[in-house]
């Protein structure tokens, strides 16, 4: 549940040369030991609310002109989805 970071080094971010759809409005954390994962995202300066839930996943929301998306991890993944 904690984050990881590209270093894109010489090569031009994909976000500069993507064509433009929308934005990230949010995102939210969840788990089954929220202050947990709130101190450790504390630690790393992660501005993210956690939430407790009894199972870990994160939702992002992204904002366009069509509206809002939610994207959500799920878990059991679905029978025949390949990940």
């Amino acid at each position: 549940m904690v984050p990881f970071f590209i270093d894109w080094m010489e090569s031009e971010h994909p976000a500069k040369m993507a064509p433009r759809g929308g934005r990230l409005h949010a995102i939210e954390a969840f788990s089954p030991q929220a202050q947990k994962l709130r101190d450790r995202y504390q630690i790393l300066g992660i501005d993210v609310p956690v939430l407790e839930a009894q199972a870990s996943g994160l939702s992002v929301t992204l904002a366009s002109a069509k509206g809002s998306t939610i994207l959500q991890m799920f878990d059991p993944v679905p029978q025949g989805y390949v990940i």
